[in-house]
């Protein structure tokens, strides 16, 4: 009896963990991140060493523009140095990203690829994430410049019949990101970058307050916080002697780190939610008046730094009570201006030439447009009773924004 007992203790043991563990898994969950990530200097090079790790014998390449005859070299002898087994069942450059063009190269990617992977920018990334999202092959994407963070989410923005979508894909199993291959970019896509970078506060803010006033989705506060961090990283780092600042090796690298996140935050939110808010929601509506006007469009990320520049601003001065109470509004445009200056952003836009700037007569137009482009599901900052009109007052009258854009009024 005594050892019976003495035992008693040690018996409950095993169910308890068991429960526990039960209890644990019933208030946690599985966020999507890829197997993968690699962000280093001369990743290219070692390319051959990942796909090994993956074991993914038998690739289909998808090549942005012009980057066959940079790259191709480079990726054949890391594949001979470190995994002489992997062939190239199929390799392709994509020109356009549409459903209809995709959807004619999917016969042409043999059956016995294991990997897809898409080498380049926008088109390349968007087209190999959809075209392995529909094949039902994993993607490992490598991204040649860093105007935006579509290279770690799960969306694809890709043309139906002439319109532009957004749709859904399955995220990428594996990102490798070689700083050494981004500098070589043309540098307007990295500004884009810094733009794209900076309109995360505002996107995290327009969350907040679209709980507030409403709206039946929850925060997810791990995204929050995953691109919230990031954000800061890239706001408070210190300011490089290097010109442009864009280009410094360690801001650089930085930069890539945050817009990589900010892809995975929306991955672990399963939407678009913390890195598109209001910012966004302007630059669609640019895109879409430059294209009924028949005007050139502008790089996507160059148009969210503008545009959070205008939101931010509002985000800060907009009463309390008509606010998120989070604190991360509290100081959104101070920072978001300073980080602008600090990394030469508006001195960009300034040296652009008149075709490739934004018209002051657009983006008013944008502001204005700006609410209906998601409709009242998707409520932002410019939701707000006398938001729009105060975002219109600040884009009407503020010099630094009138340095960098052409003022046709």
């Amino acid at each position: 009896i005594i050892f019976s007992l003495f035992l008693f203790p040690y018996t409950l043991l095993p169910c308890t963990l068991k429960t526990m563990a039960l209890e644990a898994k019933a208030h946690t969950r599985s966020v999507v991140a890829p197997q993968l990530v690699r962000l280093k200097e001369g990743a290219l090079q070692r390319l051959g060493k990942y796909l090994k790790a993956l074991e993914c014998s038998t690739v289909a390449v998808f090549w942005g523009e012009y980057l066959h005859d940079l790259f191709s070299t480079t990726i054949q002898n890391s594949l001979l140095e470190f995994y002489p087994e992997c062939a190239m069942v199929f390799e392709t450059t994509l020109t356009e990203a549409s459903v209809e063009g995709l959807s004619s190269l999917l016969t042409s990617v043999p059956s016995t690829a294991s990997l897809v992977i898409g080498i380049g920018g926008g088109v390349a990334i968007d087209g190999a994430k959809w075209i392995g999202h529909v094949l039902r092959i994993p993607v490992m994407l490598i991204p040649t410049i860093i105007s935006q963070d579509a290279f770690a989410s799960g969306g694809v923005s890709l043309d139906v019949k002439g319109m532009k979508k957004s749709l859904r894909a399955t995220p990428p199993a594996a990102i490798v990101v070689d700083p050494a291959v981004i500098r070589k970019a043309p540098v307007s896509s990295t500004y884009a970058g810094v733009g794209e970078m900076a309109g995360k506060i505002s996107s995290l803010v327009d969350w907040k307050i679209a709980f507030h006033i409403g709206e039946k989705q929850q925060v997810d506060d791990l995204a929050v916080t995953m691109l919230y961090a990031a954000w800061q990283a890239c706001i408070f780092f210190p300011v490089p002697a290097t010109q442009p600042r864009c280009l410094d090796p360690a801001f650089l690298k930085t930069l890539a780190h945050g817009l990589l996140i900010s892809g995975l935050a929306m991955n672990a939110a399963g939407s678009s939610r913390p890195a598109s808010g209001s910012e966004h929601l302007i630059s669609h509506a640019i895109d879409h008046i430059h294209a009924d006007k028949k005007m050139p469009s502008l790089l996507h990320g160059v148009q969210v730094g503008l545009a959070c520049y205008v939101t931010t601003y509002v985000q800060e001065n907009l009463n309390r009570s008509a606010r998120s109470t989070t604190s991360i509004s509290a100081n959104a445009f101070t920072y978001t201006k300073k980080f602008l200056e600090n990394y030469q952003f508006f001195e960009f836009c300034a040296s652009q030439p008149e075709a490739r700037k934004l018209r002051l007569s657009v983006l008013l137009e944008a502001i204005q447009n700006a609410p209906s482009v998601k409709g009242p599901g998707y409520p932002t900052v410019l939701s707000v009773p006398g938001a729009v009109e105060k975002a219109l007052e600040f884009a009407n009258t503020d010099k630094l924004l009138h340095s960098a854009i052409l003022v046709d009024l």
